[in-house]
């Protein structure tokens, strides 16, 4: 009895929380957006799993099936923009849940959250953005995120760069770097060159 007691119990709080992870934000994608996302912010576990699916929508919408029952992946593989705009609205919440992705061991997940940090600005999306650039296992994404560095003041990021140019595994990173530290040089210090 105890048993079947726990188990129903079980199986109302997982379906409460099914409610609570699509129906809320059913109800806040019926009005517009902006509004929504303005007045109710959702709680870090809701925003989590919420970003977690846009995510997994946006690499399974890439996906497409080949004559012989294969699976291809189109690229590049970037969020939509009325996910970019939803993430975006969720603000320094969204950067925190997006930065913890740079440990994710799927590249892909890595790629779709890094294409969202790309919307922000500020110190948190910049140390996001840098933690990428520094410390994600896959070099594509360590090239995209260094790249993207040298859109920031030259006072925070130069030291990472030079670091990266310097020391980076991966060929690629080393010259996305380099290229990133070529905006900071005077000009007449490039047309020598």
């Amino acid at each position: 009895m105890d048993v079947r007691l726990n188990w129903s119990l079980s199986q109302k709080l997982f379906r409460l929380l099914l409610v609570l992870t699509f129906a809320i934000p059913s109800v806040c994608l019926a009005r517009t957006r902006t509004n929504c996302l303005q007045t109710t912010q959702p709680s870090e576990t809701l925003l989590q799993q919420r970003i977690s699916l846009l995510i997994h929508q946006t690499v399974q919408q890439s996906r497409i099936s080949l004559k012989n029952g294969a699976y291809a992946t189109v690229m590049p593989v970037n969020p939509s923009n009325a996910d970019l705009r939803e993430v975006k609205g969720y603000g320094d919440s969204a950067v925190k849940v997006l930065a913890g992705y740079v440990d994710s061991t799927s590249v892909m997940d890595q790629h779709v959250a890094f294409r969202f940090l790309v919307g922000f600005q500020g110190d948190t999306a910049f140390e996001a953005i840098s933690s990428f650039a520094e410390k994600s296992a896959f070099a594509g994404v360590r090239q995209e995120a260094t790249a993207d560095l040298g859109g920031f003041p030259e006072d925070k990021v130069k030291s990472i760069l030079e670091r990266i140019s310097s020391s980076d595994s991966d060929p690629g990173v080393r010259a996305a770097a380099g290229r990133a530290l070529l905006h900071f040089r005077p000009a007449q210090g490039r047309q020598q060159e």
